[in-house]
């Protein structure tokens, strides 16, 4: 799948009081409206009406399936008491899975 991207805003509103929050702008992902080039061009349009803007790349988490492992060995964690040397060590373990499968996605070895 070729990689997609969407751009986030600073604040949801053009005022600058504390109910703004940030937000993932509102965007198709189909037709090359995800493409890198018209992402930018959006996000540049804006200004910074919106306070700052910023590109992010999708990573959908569900079609990895050892990410997802490592997510749910993490997750698993705190279910239920353990040791806190095997709490650890399992840690340890759903972590470098974690990072094979980000490097795996970034094309890395």
């Amino acid at each position: 799948m070729k990689p997609q991207y969407v751009y986030t805003v600073e604040r949801d509103s053009d005022l600058t009081d504390y109910s703004a929050r940030p937000i993932v702008w509102e965007q198709y992902l189909d037709q090359g409206a995800a493409d890198l080039e018209r992402v930018a061009a959006r996000a540049t349009s804006i200004g910074g009406q919106f306070g700052r803007v910023r590109i992010a790349r999708l990573a959908y988490l569900d079609e990895d399936n050892d990410l997802m492992d490592a997510l749910d060995k993490i997750a698993n964690l705190y279910d239920y008491e353990m040791p806190v040397g095997q709490a650890a060590s399992a840690l340890y373990d759903a972590t470098c899975i974690a990072i094979g499968a980000l490097n795996k996605m970034r094309g890395e070895k």
